[in-house]
């Protein structure tokens, strides 16, 4: 089975129920149209069984071999084999978990921001005579996102097109650009702040600096959108 980091983080999340209720939607349409996608999924549930099946047949069999032990020996003895059997039982689930953890692993910070990062829609029908910017939101829409992020750069002082650059930038995991792009839109009052806000906070984390994403995600106030977002990936940072 060979599966990307991004699918393991967001198989196990979704199998875990920690993916938000938007997620999981868009995680079962994906399940129910894309049969590659599906096949993963399935390889992957049956991965984690067989390794699951595994050591509960190491552990059965290492119970077994105490209980044989014990019959042996005296009854004096046969009294300490039940707190041994114990601390065996709680050796054994540690080694099951680690186990498990070892050949999935804990998601990195890059799976993080993939497992809760979606390109915003294009909500704008620009024409007339900003047509290279119409352009770039096409191109946008097709995720062809280097040629977009081209053409907005030909209207810096537009936040609209800051602001899809700047999606652009992070769907393409340039996240220091993104970063850049996201302060500007903030330092505006506009209907992207919400988003800008949220998706800065993963930029930083793409980038490796935890404490700044906690910061950002902390400063999220509960009257938005992206609050239980941030509530969700605070916990996963924890």
């Amino acid at each position: 089975m060979e599966l990307s980091a991004e699918h393991i983080a967001l198989f196990d999340a979704y199998i875990r129920n920690e993916l938000s209720a938007q997620e999981r939607l868009n995680f079962e349409e994906k399940l129910n149209n894309d049969n590659a996608f599906k096949q993963d999924f399935e390889a992957f549930k049956s991965f984690e069984q067989d390794m699951f099946d595994a050591e509960v047949i190491a552990f059965k069999d290492k119970l077994d071999e105490w209980d044989k032990s014990a019959k042996e020996n005296t009854k004096e003895k046969t009294r300490i084999i039940p707190i041994r059997l114990i601390g065996l039982a709680a050796s054994i689930a540690i080694i099951v978990t680690f186990s498990i953890l070892y050949f999935i692993g804990q998601p990195s910070h890059q799976d993080l921001v993939a497992t809760n990062f979606q390109p915003y829609d294009n909500i704008l029908t620009v024409r007339g005579e900003k047509e290279d910017l119409d352009e770039g939101l096409m191109r946008y829409e097709a995720k062809e996102y280097q040629a977009a992020i081209a053409l907005f750069e030909g209207y810096p002082d537009n936040i609209n097109a800051q602001f899809y650059s700047g999606e652009a930038y992070l769907a393409l995991n340039d996240y220091e650009a993104a970063i850049n792009v996201y302060k500007r839109v903030l330092q505006t009052d506009g209907i992207f702040n919400e988003v800008s806000e949220f998706h800065l906070a993963l930029a930083y984390l793409g980038n490796n600096n935890t404490q700044l994403a906690k910061e950002t995600l902390l400063a999220i106030q509960k009257e938005s959108d992206y609050f239980i977002n941030a509530e969700e990936l605070l916990v996963e940072l924890e």
